[in-house]
């Protein structure tokens, strides 16, 4: 079965395999695939994402067996990223990895361009 993600999972994924990286570098003993909850990842790792988004991007990225999310009243818990997720991560290419990464940085600037 074939992988399909939205950008905004591919930026999860990346984000996720980024902490699970630095965590390795800083405590190898660490669980340095839990990522937290919903709002521990929009807090950390995403802050210009809303809950929701964040929410959505668990949970496909679930299904699709890159994380492991527990749920408590219908909403994440605890994600953390798998070892499909992990090699997943790293086989995107890097320059995938950046035109993801500056889309949503060209993003963010037309907005707040937008709101001025």
């Amino acid at each position: 079965m074939e992988t399909t993600l939205s950008k905004k999972d591919k930026e999860l994924l990346i984000a996720a395999y980024k902490s699970y990286v630095e965590k390795r570098k800083t405590d190898p003993t660490s669980n340095a695939r839990c990522l937290g909850g919903s709002e521990t990842i929009k807090r950390e790792l995403l802050p210009d994402w809303s809950i929701e988004d964040v929410e959505n991007s668990c949970r496909s990225l679930s299904r699709n067996g890159l994380f492991k999310c527990l749920y408590a009243d219908n909403i994440v818990y605890i994600a953390s990223i798998n070892d499909y997720g992990i090699v997943y991560a790293e086989n995107i290419p890097k320059n995938k990895v950046k035109e993801i990464l500056s889309a949503f940085g060209k993003l963010g600037e037309i907005i707040s361009i937008l709101i001025k």
